[in-house]
């Protein structure tokens, strides 16, 4: 028996005090149900979910899809927004042991039409608004027996192929569901990464770690029955999934979900649900934060902000203007975890715990001492746990847990104290004449100028060898710079090296679901005739 002491996290004990092999899904809703019963689950507009209606529809989806003839290991591709019919589907495939493969919605074309042949997705549950992107690649899918399209309140008139059932018609018999037996470390879903360093990744996540990380959260963040957590991230995304929707699960809470991230309505959003605990990524808050102020800002129930990459520029700000306090965190869809605490230090990750040790190590796997930079990664205390795995990639399993240490691919130093501070993803990282540049840094110092309201620094080949800097500037509202007063600014807070030979100014920049902005896009656009140039005559 392990024996907690006085300073054992509480969220430890708990997960402790649990069989992981008993944390199935399926098991775990059906439980959940028949606790809290008549208690509100789920809140979207105009629309309100029991946990007794949750367990009850979970069956209903589960059945049909066992009707359907997917079984235990079977693969099934969700590409719906956000709407109860997500989460009915992904703990109904759950249910009978299937996998879910979340999708991103913005895909299209081979991006799209690789993960779901790449996954050997056996069927498709689509809404009508992604037909469009669906259709030209659904010939092609030869694994791909079922097509459950789902019809929309827009009215679309999507034409629908006839070989798709439609969502209604699919789950309208009873759920007489044969005794099947899944434990917590079946797998749950295939989560595929954004691919920037060459073809998405599809990480295999057990049941359990779904179920296993609302207990953490809900613990860290002090959610009780009478809290509601509320996210606008979208559902395919891991953070919606585990830090609101499994937090709210495991604190037998409710769960408050947005169908997007809108700046201009959030705190309206926090008041209409109540809403007491929300999820950030730090650049939602980059962006609230830049909204014009108002009087009634903190007016809003909002308690505790759970966030990731929280801008340390901004974080005490942030917790005064809106009236809340900030608990920021640390992971990665593949693993790893880092927490800081409420009131924690500013700017800081986070502490290792007792889930993971964390070190950083130098290009040769040597740790390094606190204050050098070098990358994250991390390894778990048990003996032998399995860190990671890919999808039909054992290559790149072996090479993201390389001598038992899992790669994070993030830059980042420890201090003293054992806090760790983000400086960089690899990928990111600049090479410019001999020094090493952090784009996170540059972007740092651009986005404290009052008339910029974001930016983004990307590498650009140099006719010396190695990097450029290039610097992409979006302004406020009705401001605007010329590229000298830029230079004068950045050469007055930054080394020289560091300073952008090349700028683009645009209205706006390329960004994914989740508010992250795509170097990767601007990466591949280099320079074109739209940048200005420091070097050439003007």
């Amino acid at each position: 028996m392990i024996h907690s002491s006085p300073s054992t996290p509480e969220w430890l004990e708990k997960l402790r005090a649990v069989n992981p092999e008993e944390m199935a899904i399926g098991k775990v809703i059906d439980q959940k149900g028949e606790k809290n019963g008549d208690r509100v689950f789920l809140r979207m507009a105009g629309l309100e979910v029991t946990y007794r209606e949750l367990a009850e529809k979970v069956r209903r989806v589960a059945w049909a899809f066992h009707q359907l003839g997917i079984r235990q290991g079977d693969k099934v591709a969700i590409i719906l927004p956000n709407e109860p019919e997500y989460l009915y589907g992904w703990f109904g495939l759950c249910h009978i042991g299937a996998m879910m493969v979340p999708v991103n919605t913005a895909l299209k074309g081979e991006g799209l039409h690789y993960i779901l042949e790449h996954s050997d997705a056996r069927a498709v549950i689509v809404h009508e608004r992604f037909l469009p992107s669906l259709l030209p690649v659904f010939p092609d899918l030869k694994k791909v027996e079922h097509l459950i399209c789902q019809r929309g309140k827009e009215d679309l008139n999507s034409p629908i192929p006839r070989e798709a059932v439609l969502w209604e018609d699919f789950i309208q018999s009873q759920p007489t569901l044969p005794a099947i037996e899944i434990k917590g470390s079946a797998p749950g879903q295939i989560l595929y990464t954004s691919g920037t360093t060459g073809r998405p990744k599809g990480v295999v996540i057990e049941q359990a770690r779904s179920v296993l990380s609302g207990i953490r959260i809900a613990s860290i963040s002090r959610s009780t029955p009478s809290d509601t957590l509320y996210t606008a991230l979208p559902l395919f995304h891991v953070n919606a999934q585990h830090v609101t929707t499994w937090a709210a699960i495991m604190a037998d809470a409710c769960v408050a979900i947005s169908e997007r991230f809108s700046a201009s309505h959030y705190w309206q959003e926090t008041r209409n649900f109540r809403v007491t605990r929300v999820s950030f990524l730090g650049s939602m808050m980059s962006i609230l934060y830049n909204q014009p102020p108002k009087s009634d800002d903190a007016d809003n129930p909002v308690e505790i902000a759970m966030s990731a990459g929280t801008p340390a520029a901004i974080w005490e700000k942030f917790e005064k203007r809106f009236g809340l306090r900030i608990l920021e965190y640390y992971g990665t869809s593949e693993g790893g975890f880092l927490q800081n605490e409420i009131g924690g230090k500013v700017g800081a990750m986070g502490r290792e715990t007792p889930l993971y040790e964390a070190r950083i190590f130098d290009p040769n796997d040597q740790e390094l001492p606190p204050g050098k930079v070098g990358e994250l990664v991390f390894r778990s205390p048990t003996p032998g746990a399995k860190l990671v795995e890919y999808y039909k990639n054992p290559e790149a399993t072996a090479e993201k847990a390389r001598g038992g240490w899992l790669r994070s691919g993030d830059l980042a130093y420890r201090d003293e104290e054992g806090y760790f501070f983000f400086v960089d993803r690899q990928t990111d990282y600049i090479r410019r004449r001999g020094e090493n540049i952090s784009s996170a840094d540059i972007e740092r110092i651009l986005n404290s100028h009052p008339r910029i309201l974001e930016s983004a620094v990307v590498p650009v080949p140099s006719e010396l060898g190695e990097d450029e800097v290039k610097a992409f500037v979006v302004f406020r509202p009705g401001a605007a710079l010329t590229p000298e007063e830029l230079i004068r600014f950045c050469e007055e807070r930054m080394a020289s090296f560091m300073v952008p030979r090349y700028w683009e100014f645009r209205d706006s920049l390329p960004k994914t679901t989740t508010e992250k902005i795509m170097k990767d896009v601007l990466k591949k656009e280099g320079v074109s005739i739209r940048t200005w140039d420091r070097q050439k005559p003007t």
